[in-house]
């Protein structure tokens, strides 16, 4: 996949730490390497871990080595997008697994108010429901995925659905990984159909400091909240000294770990200096520790114990950039970031980290006009079951036929490539749940109800898998705007319909492949591998 997806609006600020600090940090990806330990894994209830392993969930280990070349710890980003694992002299900072990869790692996610009313009305009323045996979907949007564990994701035992990698970019010269992930309800199968795109970039900058970039882009019906992004948190077993900074910059011992979500585990923002971390020992500068800042201008933050089931080694650590004020609902057509920063090292090295990164943390919307964004072609092909589709990948002698947005532009709609793995159709639609397997799901709410009509007709979703049972790739061409909401003079702009006969096109532009000879780009040509000049107006990290 080309770096289209990741430029212009995503490319962010460098923050280098001061000084700049030389260090090796390397990318490893395709085959897990056979030194990883899986010991790590096997601490927690029942025997997942016999069905699964860490093969399932690696996508990318970021390494980093010494001036002598010798490994010092490294990080997991797994095919969800989430960051699952950072292990080092330490042992493991990341919790250990309840459902595989799903809940007790770095992510982001969003919350659906109104989802959430739905499903009230559903436990109530349908006996068959509840919490722990939910197969209608959640209100919560995962950047990570969901497994059995949380919902029947297959016939296996502890089968997993990992949030599907649209687009992945690695850059040696400032050493991050970006992804884009399409967001899943937390159990399957779902009837509510959640249209989130999670772009998630990991950038090392040195002295042990990680930078998370995450935007958020909502294209589906529902309004969400901003709470929960980022969720994350460590292992109580390897770190278990919680400390909190206070606003002048001091910090104090949490003594009691109180439950997550309860009262004493939320703490107002302006009474800390925007960081807080975790430490192996208490007051030992030279204690390995664990620091995650995210920012003064936070709405929200939250430590504590891990609830449901036997113990959990988990401490969960959240921020909600905005609180949970109805000022930031995330509505259909629009996105946000947040960045944070997460850190190792010695206590001591982590305080003076937490304290110089959590002015660097923040939040803040990202709505991007169509005049300012970067384009790409598109070209007609042949898919695997002998449909037409398109592609981003030009051929020798072949013109475009069209042209669409890299990044989310206010009001636009993501266009996929949805195929039957490992062979089967293919598909290109606006509808990222076209090919997906469905059931109907009998309205168990009465006709007086205020949610009736919503449920009328209601249809379960196994997105992972179409009809046939077979497993289901995806991948992102770009962005397309609705025939009622074009920035451009529709002269530039061509049908979708015009150019392929696919469910969801209807009604869509694309831009047209040029005009007088010259190329749509938003002010940065790409065909062909050439990338003109950067207009960084709409960068994410430019603060509130």
């Amino acid at each position: 996949m080309d770096s289209s997806f990741f430029e212009g609006g995503f490319a962010g600020e460098v923050s280098p730490p001061e000084p700049p600090v030389e260090e090796r940090v390397t990318m490893v990806d395709g085959t897990l390497p056979e030194d990883r330990d899986p010991s790590f894994w096997t601490l927690y209830e029942k025997d997942w871990y016999k069905y699964v392993s860490e093969k399932d969930v690696f996508n990318a280990l970021l390494q980093r080595s010494d001036r002598n070349g010798r490994k010092t710890w490294e990080i997991g980003i797994g095919k969800g997008g989430q960051l699952y694992s950072w292990r080092g002299r330490w042992g493991e900072a990341i919790a250990p697994q309840a459902a595989p990869w799903m809940d007790e790692v770095w992510q982001a996610t969003v919350h659906c108010p109104h989802v959430q009313k739905i499903l009230r009305a559903i436990y109530e009323h349908d006996d068959d429901q509840c919490n722990a045996t939910n197969s209608v979907g959640q209100a919560f949007v995962h950047g990570s995925g969901c497994s059995n564990k949380y919902g029947a994701a297959g016939d296996a035992p502890y089968t997993m659905f990992f949030c599907p990698m649209l687009a992945r970019w690695y850059d040696d010269e400032d050493k991050s990984y970006a992804v884009i992930n399409w967001g899943q309800s937390s159990t399957q199968p779902t009837i509510f159909r959640h249209r989130i795109l999670y772009y998630s970039r990991y950038r090392y900058l040195g002295d042990g400091v990680l930078e998370v970039s995450n935007v958020v882009y909502n294209f589906g019906e529902y309004d969400y909240g901003y709470n929960g992004t980022p969720w994350g948190g460590v292992r109580a077993t390897t770190f278990p000294e919680i400390f909190w900074s206070n606003a002048d910059s001091s910090y104090f011992f949490n003594d009691k770990l109180i439950r997550f979500g309860h009262d004493g585990s939320y703490r107002p923002p302006k009474e800390t200096d925007g960081w807080l971390g975790a430490a192996a020992r208490k007051n030992d500068p030279h204690s390995p520790a664990f620091g995650f800042a995210f920012g003064r201008d936070a709405g929200s933050c939250c430590v504590g114990s891990a609830g449901h089931g036997p113990p959990r080694d988990y401490i969960v650590m959240a921020s909600n950039p905005a609180g949970f004020s109805p000022k930031t609902t995330l509505s259909k057509g629009k996105s946000f970031w947040v960045r944070y920063y997460v850190m190792v090292g010695t206590f001591e090295e982590v305080l003076r980290n937490a304290r110089a990164y959590a002015e660097k943390a923040g939040w803040g919307d990202l709505n991007i006009p169509e005049e300012d964004a970067s384009t790409h072609p598109l070209y007609r092909t042949t898919l695997a079951d002998g449909t037409i589709g398109l592609t981003r990948r030009a051929s020798e002698g072949v013109e475009p036929v069209c042209r669409v947005y890299n990044e989310p532009v206010l009001g636009a709609t993501p266009l996929f490539v949805i195929r039957e793995l490992p062979a089967g159709r293919g598909i290109v639609t606006t509808d990222p749940y076209a090919l997906s397997r469905t059931a109907p799901y009998p309205n168990p709410l009465p006709k007086d109800h205020e949610h009736h009509a919503e449920l009328r007709g209601a249809i379960k979703r196994y997105t992972y898998e179409s009809d046939a049972r077979k497993k289901l790739g995806w991948e992102l061409l770009g962005f397309v705007m609705p025939t009622s909401k074009p920035g451009r003079d529709q002269d530039s702009c061509v049908q979708l319909n015009t150019i392929i006969d696919a469910p969801g096109v209807n009604g869509m532009l694309a831009l047209a492949p040029s005009v007088s000879g010259k190329p749509l780009d938003g002010g940065r040509a790409r065909d062909k591998g050439t990338v003109a000049p950067q207009v960084p107006r709409y960068r994410y990290g430019e603060k509130k």
